[in-house]
């Protein structure tokens, strides 16, 4: 049986890098023997052939081994290093008294791999095979933990964990069940966890390994009695019976996430009186909202009739977010209502960019085509009448998708961003174009004034914040801290910090006008995509990505993080203070937004877009409305108080 050819076309590197301490991962730079009986299997080094025992060096000439990382009754696992690539990888190998037998599950695991393609959630398959007398399966090496561990060394997660876990595994599931494919499986010990450069748990996006028990499935292969396969605990009961249906993997992706809660085994928590699992009583204080201790109810029903019966079921629940904040309702506070929803432009264009005029007069939304061809008019600016509820006029840049809008202190000039690297200069008033800027070398993600007007601030793709004079349209600072690309950019109400939001999560301060680096503030698990000061000027509020979905509000005196807000499930995309600093709003792309209390970190309510995806919010001067657009090309007004 030959080598396979490599499925994913990795970037030629010039050697090795496996046993470079520099790497993410410190591997010992010493090859391992793949002879299971070598009785010195780490005499190998780098020689083309043991010497103990004769057995080839490598494996078809490309892959070595390293170290073993997990073994079981079908071979072992071990860590491999790909010396035409430079690559480290995982090789499966199948014991020899199984190697007969397990030939055909190879095979199809193979199969498996290669039909499922290039999810970036699933390590990829680069070759499979036999050499001597073993079969072997090389994949791509997922650097990380497993959650079994994870489990094990830190301690039960909580609840925004879980839920980010869940929006991030559930689209997995969703992928390879269009693909016909049951995993059958699914467990903490087959779930890789990848850590946060910050420290943070699971902070980039989880994989889904070991595809040896996965099962095609057919309209008549679901309703057949096939082998038992899964693992004790985890396996639904119609797949303890040998009919695993896609209900099976959403069954052991809850009993999943319960053990991480609870840090019991799935035994520990069933009661066999009724069959019940009793996990609510096992949280040791820990608080678990009502809406997700449902889903993963539903998740676990033992009826298969009962259950989810799709991924994309679980997480349009999960989603959704109807509970009232806790606490007691003080006095007769309005509840906030939507007064107004907006055709954003003719073509149904993304709204990218939202911002009030101070003087309440006007209010700018920035438009993105959402498909191709990306040039044309639905891209541009428009103007609205906020009292009156009509559109004003377009400001057309039919060569540009606007990401950012906003005004000056004097409500006479707007500046508009696009992914064109251009800066645009309006009069409000009129609509008249006053200047364009075009010094960037990437796209513009974000523009913000300072309070006197003289300066205006811009984030940029390519990694700088640029002052520039609005008299003149000069460049007179440019601003870099090493972070990445800049998503958001925020300057504070005595005109003398600015705030870039950077792509590896963390939020670089300068001091202005002369443009000096302040202590960075760090904590984000994703990148910082929005940012807002409190009027008051000493707390900065930022948003953070798909992988984190969390508010932060940070101490500028101590350049400390005083609280997080949690209840996103997807990026939080914009965030906004009302004048009093007494409200904050956040907008995700989970399609709601959330009103809080800056001072004690309460969720006051959350309210659901009519807008999809939200991509943009801003408060009114007077602090009683908020607009917001996304995905949907509408603009909503909600009536605040």
């Amino acid at each position: 049986m030959g080598l396979t050819v490599a499925l994913r076309d990795y970037p030629s590197r010039p050697a090795c890098r496996c046993h470079d301490e520099s790497s993410p991962a410190v591997i010992a730079p010493v090859s391992y023997c793949l002879n299971p009986d070598c009785p010195q299997p780490h005499a190998l080094e780098q020689n083309p052939s043991c010497p103990c025992c004769g057995q080839p060096g490598s494996l078809w000439e490309r892959y070595r081994a390293v170290e073993p990382i997990a073994s079981g009754g079908f071979g072992r696992t071990l860590l491999g290093c790909d010396t035409v690539r430079g690559l480290r990888c995982a090789i499966k190998q199948l014991a020899w008294g199984s190697a007969q037998a397990a030939n055909a599950p190879l095979q199809r695991e193979a199969r498996r791999l290669q039909q499922l393609g290039q999810h970036a959630q699933i390590p990829h398959l680069l070759a499979h095979g036999k050499q001597q007398r073993h079969y072997y399966l090389v994949q791509e090496f997922v650097p990380g933990r497993s959650l079994a561990r994870e489990l094990d060394e830190g301690g039960a997660f909580d609840e925004a964990q879980v839920r980010r876990l869940l929006l991030s595994l559930l689209p997995v599931l969703a992928f390879i069940h269009r693909g016909k494919v049951i995993h059958r499986d699914i467990k903490p010990a087959n779930i890789i966890c990848r850590q946060a450069a910050n420290g943070e748990r699971c902070g980039g996006p989880p994989a889904l390994v070991d595809f040896g028990s996965a099962k095609e499935a057919s309209a008549t292969a679901l309703g057949k009695t096939g082998t038992l396969v899964g693992s004790a605990g985890y396996a639904a009961p119609e797949q303890v019976l040998g009919k695993a249906t896609f209900a099976s993997d959403l069954y052991s992706l809850g009993i999943t996430c319960i053990q991480l809660l609870t840090q019991l085994e799935p035994f520990d928590l069933y009661q066999p009186s009724d069959g019940r699992l009793v996990w609510r009583d096992c949280l040791a204080g820990r608080a678990v909202s009502e809406r997700l201790a449902a889903v993963l109810d539903a998740m676990t029903q033992r009826a298969v009739g009962q259950r989810y019966r799709s991924a994309e079921a679980v997480m349009r629940d999960l989603r959704r977010d109807h509970q009232r904040p806790s606490g007691r309702r003080r006095g007769k506070r309005r509840s906030p209502a939507l007064l107004a929803l907006w055709d954003g432009s003719p073509t149904q264009a993304r709204v990218a960019a939202l911002a009030f005029a101070p003087n309440g007069r006007l209010l700018a939304s920035g438009h993105q085509a959402s498909r191709p061809p990306y040039q044309g008019q639905a891209n541009g600016t428009r103007l609205w009448h906020p009292a009156c509820r009509q559109a004003l006029r377009d400001l057309p840049q039919p060569g540009s998708r606007v990401t950012a809008v906003a005004f000056d202190s004097s409500s006479h000039w707007l500046a508009s961003g696009g992914r064109d690297r251009a800066i645009r200069l309006w009069e409000a008033p009129t609509g008249r174009l006053h200047r364009t800027i075009a010094r960037h070398r990437s796209a513009v993600h974000a523009v913000a004034f300072t309070p006197t007007g003289q300066w205006l601030a811009s984030g940029s793709a390519d990694g700088t914040v640029r002052l520039w004079q609005v008299r003149t349209g000069r460049c007179v600072r440019v601003l870099e801290g090493g972070a990445g690309e800049v998503y958001a950019v925020a300057i504070d109400p005595s005109g003398q910090i600015v705030a870039g939001g950077t792509r590896n999560g963390t939020v670089r301060l300068w001091s202005l006008p002369q443009g000096k680096l302040l202590p960075a503030l760090q904590g984000h698990a994703d990148g910082v995509t929005a940012l807002a000061f409190a009027p008051q000027g000493q707390v900065l509020a930022s948003g953070s990505g798909d992988w984190d979905c969390s508010v932060r509000l940070w101490s500028l005196r101590s350049s400390q993080a005083i609280r997080s807000l949690t209840a996103h499930t997807w990026s939080v995309t914009a965030i906004a203070f009302d004048p009093t600093g007494r409200l904050l709003a956040s907008g995700s792309s989970d399609g709601t937004f959330n009103l809080w209390q800056p001072r004690t970190g309460r969720r006051l309510r959350t309210l659901e877009a009519q807008s999809g995806a939200i991509r943009a919010l801003a408060i009114s001067p007077d602090g009683t409305l908020l607009a917001g657009g996304g995905d949907a090309g509408t603009i909503e007004l909600w009536q605040l108080r």
